[in-house]
C-alpha cells in the first residue's frame, strides 16, 4: 500500500522528465536556427564540440526518450496491478486558513493607524448610499490586510454606526450556497438547517438582515470569476441591508478587487523604517534578550532586509528573541533572510497559498526561476520576446549573442547614452517589431545596412551616430522607406541628441537624402545635422500632409526650413541652435506651391518652440518690421509659443487663439508688440525686452498667470483709467529678476503702487532673485487682498526691520508662506491669523518666527542654523518637520502639550532634539502615538546628510562652474554619491 501512495509523485516526476526532453528538442531547434548564416568552418567546428554535435545529440535524446517511456509504461503497469482507475475529481481546497475578528494584541500593531482612519471615515461616509458598497483592501500576503480589517471592525465608531457586524473568512471557498448560509449563521448566531438551495437561502437572508445597516468582512477572498460574483453572490448580498451597508473584501488578487469593488481599492503599503523597527524590536527584545547598542545596530540591518514587510519583521523578531549573542545576530544579518529556517517557515506557510493559486504553467515558471543559474547569459533565453534595457547610462555594448534570440519581438533601449554601436549582425533578429534605438558602428555587421532585414519595425526608431556612415550606399541599404509601420523617426548625427555637428560636413546631405522614410511618417526629428539644406523627401507633398510633429536641433548651417506651405498637418514645431536660420517661411516657397489668395501657413500648428536662433528676424521673407504681409495668414490655430534667445525677432505672430506665451532674451521685441494677443491666459517674459511707453495690461482680459523679470517693463500710460482696472482673471504672478521693485527716473514709487492695483485678484505670488529687496514689500502687498500663497526665494538682501512686531504682512487671507535661501533674513513679520502652512529653508541668519501662529497646521524648517527655539502658541499644529537646525535643542511647553496630537513628525540633523525624541528620551512618550515619524539615529543619518549636502552643493555650484570642475572637488567616496544622484556618466578625481 505504501508503494501505491508513492505513485502520484512518481508519475509527476516522469511527466516533468518528459517535458524536459521536449524542451531540449525545442531549444536545440532554436539554437540551430540561430546559427543559420554562419561560416562553413564554424559549422564543421561544431561537430567536434560535444554539446552541439548533432550525432551525439540524437543518440543522447533517443536514450532519454526511451528511458522516460519505459518509466511511464512501468508506472502504468503498477497502477493496473493495484486496480487504480483514471478518475478525475474536483480539486480540493488547499491550505484553507480561518481567521476571526478579534485583535489578539493591539500593542503588536504598528504603522496602520492612518490606514484605519481612512477606511473608518470612508465607511462612516457611506450612510447616504442606498445600495450596499464594496470596499476592497488589497495587498501582498503578510502585509496586514486582515489586521487592518480587524482594527476597523473593532473600532468603537464602527461598532456604534453599524447595526449588524459579521466576519467571514472566504479563503478558497466561494460557493454561493455555502457563503450565504455562513452569513445567515453569523447574523443569527445560530445554526442554519435550510437546504443548500440558493433561492431558499436568499429568502432567509432577507429575513435575518432585513433593513439593518450591516458591515460584512469577507476576509482572504481569491475568487477571480466575474460570473460567480455577478450572477449569484452579488445579487444575494447586495439586495439586503439598510442604507450605508458596506462589505469589506480583503484580497491578494487585483482581479478579485476590481471585480467586486464599488469603492476605490485601499492598497496597503509596506511599513516605514520607523514602524518596521518598532515592530521588530517589540518581538526581538524580550525575555533574555535586552536592548544593547551592538544588537540594535545589527538589528537595523536585519530590519532593512525585511523591506517593511510586517510578516517578515514579526517572524525575524520572533527568531531573534531566542538569540542573545551578537555573533548570532551578525550571522542572520549577513545571510539571506530566507536562509533562516525559523523565520522562513512562518512566511512560506502563508505565501504557499499564493503559489497554489498559480496556473500549472506559472508554477513551472516559478520553479524554473528558482533554479535558474545566477550568471546565465540573457542570450540563452531563445524564447524571450520582450527585453527592456532602458536608462542604462553606462552601458557601452550589447552582447554579440543577442542576435541568437530569434523570437525577440521588442528591444527597448531608451536613454542608453553610452552605447557605442549595435551588436554585429543584429539583422538576424528578423522578428523585431520594436527597436527604439540603433547606434551606427564601423565594424563588420554594425553598419546602418543592418536595418534592411528588420522589416517589421514599428512605432518609434531613433538612429544615432549617423556621422559614422561612410557610404551613401549603406544608408540606402537601410531601406527605411519600406518600414511602413514606423510612425516616429529621429535622425541624430552624434551619439546624443544635443551633440552638435562636426566641422567636416562630408556626405551628410547625401546620407540624409538616402535615409528617406515612408511618406506617412507622423513625427520627424533631426539633430546634429551639418548640411546647408534639407532633403527633397522632406518636401514631398504626401509626407507634409501626414507629418504632425517636427523637431530640428543643432543644425547650424541650414538657412531654410522645409517648405512651410506644404506642412498643412503640422501641429508641433521645435527649432533650436540653428545659427543660420533667418526666417520661418520663404515667400518663394508660397509662390512655387501656388497657394490660393488666403495662403495659410502652418494652418494646424498648435505649439511652437524656438530656442537659440541668433539670426532669426522674420516670419516670412517679405515681412515688414517682422510682421508677415497681409496676404498671408500664419499660425491661425497656434495656442502656445515659446521664444528663448532669439535676439533679432521684432514681432509676435497674430494668432487669434494663442493662450500661452513665453519670451526670454528677445532683445528686439517691444512689449507693445504683444498687446494684440487678447486670448492670453499665461504670459512669461524677461531678459530686458525693449521698454515701451505703455503697458497693455488692459488688453489681456483672460490672463491667469503672469511671469516677469522686472515691473519696470510694465509702465502704465498716465491717466488711462482703463489700464488701472484690476485684471479679474489673474490668479498667479511670478517676479523673478534683480530689479522687481526698483524705482527709476521714469517709474516712481507712486506709479509702481498704481501698477500693483491691477493685481488685486492675484491669489499666488512668487518673488525670486530680487537683489534690491531689503524690506518686506508691505505696501505692495496691501493691494493683494485675495492673496493666499506667498513664496519668496533667493532674495539675499532681504532683512526686514528690527523685530517681527515692526512689520505686518497685510494679506488677510494668506494661507501659505514659503521662504527659501534668503541668507540675510533675521525676522519674519507678523502674519494673518489664517496662515495654515509655513515653510522656511536655508535662511541661516533667521533667529525668530512669528508669534501669532495659532491656526498653523504645517510647519517645515530646513537649514536655519541661527534659529534657537520655536514660538509658543502652535495649538493647531499637525505636521512638523525640522532638518539641519542644530540650534533647536528643545521644544517649547505649548508644543510639548501638542506633540501627541501630531500626525507627522520628522527631525533630521538636530542631534540634541533627536536625542530627546528617541527611545529613552524625555519626549519619547509624547511622540509614541504619532502615526508618521522619521527620527533617524545618528549613524544612519550621516549618509543621508552627506547626500543632501552634495545635492545642494551641486545645484548651487553648477551655476558658477562647469560640471567637470565640480566633480574634481569631491573625494573618491563622494564620487559614487554624485554619480548616483545626478546620473553623471563618469567621475574623475
Amino acid at each position: 500500500m505504501a508503494e501505491a501512495l508513492l505513485l502520484p509523485a512518481d508519475l509527476r516526476t516522469a511527466a516533468y522528465q518528459a517535458d524536459d526532453v521536449l524542451d531540449d528538442f525545442h531549444h536545440e531547434a532554436l539554437r540551430r536556427e540561430a546559427r543559420i548564416g554562419e561560416s562553413a568552418a564554424r559549422k564543421v567546428l561544431g561537430y567536434f564540440t560535444l554539446p552541439h554535435n548533432p550525432l551525439l545529440f540524437r543518440l543522447a535524446m533517443s536514450w532519454r526518450l526511451n528511458s522516460v517511456l519505459k518509466k511511464i509504461d512501468l508506472l502504468v503497469a503498477e497502477m493496473n496491478s493495484f486496480g487504480l482507475e483514471n478518475h478525475a475529481e474536483a480539486p480540493h481546497a488547499v491550505l484553507c486558513r480561518q481567521t476571526h475578528s478579534a485583535i489578539d494584541d493591539p500593542a503588536q500593531i504598528f504603522g496602520r493607524d492612518l490606514d484605519k482612519e481612512a477606511v473608518v471615515n470612508l465607511l462612516l461616509g457611506q450612510q447616504d448610499h442606498q445600495k450596499v458598497q464594496v470596499l476592497p483592501v488589497f495587498g501582498m500576503g503578510g502585509l496586514g490586510k486582515t489586521t487592518l480589517a480587524k482594527m476597523v471592525y473593532n473600532d468603537p465608531k464602527v461598532q456604534q454606526h453599524f447595526q449588524l457586524l459579521m466576519w467571514h473568512c472566504a479563503s478558497d471557498s466561494f460557493e454561493t450556497a455555502a457563503l450565504v448560509k455562513s452569513i445567515i449563521e453569523l447574523a443569527t448566531r445560530g445554526r442554519c438547517d435550510i437546504p443548500d438551495t440558493v433561492e431558499l437561502l436568499r429568502g432567509r437572508l432577507q429575513e435575518v438582515i432585513g433593513w439593518k445597516r450591516f458591515l460584512l468582512v469577507l476576509d482572504d477572498v481569491w475568487n477571480e470569476e466575474q460570473r460567480k460574483w455577478e450572477d449569484s453572490l452579488k445579487s444575494a448580498l447586495c439586495s439586503v441591508g439598510g442604507s450605508g451597508s458596506v462589505i469589506i473584501v480583503t484580497t491578494r488578487s487585483p482581479r478579485a478587487a476590481s471585480i467586486m469593488g464599488t469603492l476605490q481599492t485601499h492598497e496597503l503599503a509596506h511599513l516605514s523604517e520607523q514602524h518596521s523597527w518598532e515592530l521588530f524590536s517589540k518581538k526581538a527584545f524580550k525575555g533574555n534578550v535586552r536592548e544593547q547598542a551592538e544588537l540594535m545596530s545589527i538589528g537595523k540591518r536585519i530590519v532593512s532586509k525585511c523591506k517593511g514587510h510586517p510578516l517578515a519583521l514579526s517572524a525575524m523578531g520572533g527568531l531573534m528573541c531566542s538569540k542573545g549573542r551578537a555573533w548570532e545576530w551578525e550571522a542572520i544579518a549577513e545571510s539571506n533572510i530566507g536562509d533562516s529556517v525559523a523565520g522562513k517557515q512562518e512566511i512560506i506557510s502563508i505565501l504557499k497559498l499564493s503559489y497554489q493559486h498559480l496556473s500549472s504553467e506559472m508554477k513551472q515558471c516559478f520553479a524554473f526561476c528558482a533554479v535558474f543559474s545566477k550568471n546565465n547569459s540573457v542570450c540563452m533565453l531563445y524564447n524571450l520576446q520582450s527585453l527592456r534595457i532602458n536608462h542604462c547610462h553606462k552601458l557601452r555594448y550589447l552582447p554579440e549573442g543577442i542576435r541568437s534570440m530569434k523570437k525577440l519581438h521588442h528591444l527597448y533601449l531608451f536613454e542608453c547614452d553610452k552605447l557605442e554601436r549595435m551588436p554585429p549582425k543584429i539583422s538576424q533578429l528578423s522578428n523585431l517589431h520594436t527597436l527604439t534605438s540603433f547606434v551606427v558602428g564601423t565594424g563588420d555587421g554594425c553598419g546602418i545596412d543592418q536595418l534592411k532585414d528588420l522589416k517589421y519595425l514599428s512605432h518609434r526608431l531613433e538612429l544615432y551616430n549617423l556621422i559614422k556612415i561612410e557610404s551613401v550606399v549603406d544608408a540606402k541599404e537601410a531601406k527605411l522607406y519600406q518600414k511602413k509601420n514606423l510612425t516616429e523617426l529621429s535622425l541624430c548625427w552624434g551619439r546624443r541628441k544635443y551633440h552638435g555637428p562636426q566641422d567636416d560636413v562630408g556626405n551628410m546631405e547625401q546620407v540624409l537624402e538616402a535615409l528617406a522614410p515612408h511618406s506617412e511618417i507622423k513625427v520627424l526629428e533631426i539633430h546634429g545635422y551639418g548640411g546647408t539644406k534639407f532633403s527633397s523627401w522632406m518636401m514631398h507633398s504626401q509626407m507634409c500632409q501626414c507629418l504632425r510633429k517636427l523637431i530640428i536641433f543643432n543644425c547650424p548651417k541650414c538657412k531654410h526650413l522645409p517648405s512651410a506651405p506644404l506642412l498643412v498637418s503640422l501641429e508641433y514645431l521645435s527649432l533650436g541652435y540653428m545659427d543660420s536660420l533667418t526666417m520661418i517661411c520663404k515667400e518663394t516657397d508660397v509662390e512655387v506651391e501656388g497657394c490660393n489668395a488666403s495662403r495659410q501657413i502652418f494652418p494646424k500648428l498648435k505649439r511652437m518652440f524656438l530656442e537659440n536662433l541668433p539670426e532669426l528676424e522674420r516670419w516670412t521673407e517679405n515681412s515688414t518690421a517682422g510682421e508677415p504681409p497681409h496676404s498671408l495668414v500664419m499660425f491661425p490655430l497656434l495656442e502656445e509659443l515659446s521664444m528663448y534667445a532669439c535676439p533679432k525677432v521684432a514681432s509676435v505672430p497674430s494668432s487669434p487663439v494663442i493662450e500661452k506665451l513665453r519670451i526670454m532674451e528677445c532683445y528686439s521685441l517691444p512689449i507693445s508688440s504683444i498687446a494684440h494677443l487678447t486670448t492670453l491666459s499665461e504670459l512669461e517674459f524677461g531678459g530686458e525686452l525693449i521698454r515701451s511707453a505703455s503697458m497693455p495690461l488692459g488688453s489681456w482680459l483672460s490672463l491667469v498667470k503672469l511671469s516677469v523679470s522686472s515691473l519696470g517693463d510694465m509702465m502704465l500710460p498716465p491717466g488711462d483709467q482703463q489700464s488701472h482696472r484690476p485684471l479679474e482673471t489673474l490668479r498667479s504672478m511670478w517676479l523673478s529678476g534683480p530689479n522687481c521693485f526698483e524705482t527709476t527716473s521714469t517709474l516712481s514709487k507712486s506709479h509702481l503702487l498704481r501698477l500693483w492695483e491691477c493685481f488685486a485678484f492675484v491669489e499666488e505670488l512668487c518673488i525670486s532673485g530680487c537683489d534690491e529687496l531689503v524690506h518686506w514689500p508691505t505696501e505692495e502687498l496691501r493691494n493683494l487682498a485675495r492673496l493666499r500663497f506667498l513664496r519668496i526665494s533667493f532674495c539675499v538682501k532681504l532683512k526686514g526691520k528690527g523685530s517681527p512686531s515692526d512689520e505686518i504682512l497685510p494679506p488677510p487671507q494668506l494661507e501659505m508662506l514659503s521662504i527659501h535661501n534668503c541668507s540675510s533674513l533675521r525676522y519674519i513679520p507678523e502674519v494673518a491669523a489664517s496662515l495654515d502652512e509655513l515653510v522656511i529653508g536655508e535662511c541661516t541668519c533667521l533667529i525668530a518666527l512669528p508669534s501669532n501662529l495659532s491656526k498653523l497646521r504645517v510647519l517645515r524648517i530646513q537649514g536655519c542654523s541661527g534659529l534657537k527655539t520655536l514660538p509658543d502658541g502652535l495649538t493647531s499644529l499637525e505636521q512638523l518637520t525640522i532638518e539641519r537646525c542644530t540650534g533647536i535643542e528643545k521644544f517649547p511647553q505649548d508644543l510639548l502639550q501638542r506633540l501627541p496630537a501630531l500626525k507627522s513628525l520628522k527631525i533630521v540633523g538636530c542631534p540634541n532634539l533627536q536625542r530627546h525624541c528617541r527611545q529613552g528620551g524625555e519626549y519619547f512618550h509624547l511622540i509614541s502615538s504619532i502615526p508618521h515619524k522619521d527620527i533617524p539615529a545618528a549613524e544612519t543619518e550621516s549618509g543621508r546628510m552627506n547626500q543632501t549636502f552634495l545635492k545642494r552643493f551641486y545645484q548651487l555650484a553648477q551655476q558658477f562652474r562647469p560640471t567637470e570642475e565640480i566633480i574634481k572637488l569631491a573625494n573618491d567616496e563622494d564620487e559614487e554619491v554624485l554619480a548616483a544622484e545626478f546620473d553623471l556618466d563618469e567621475v574623475n578625481s
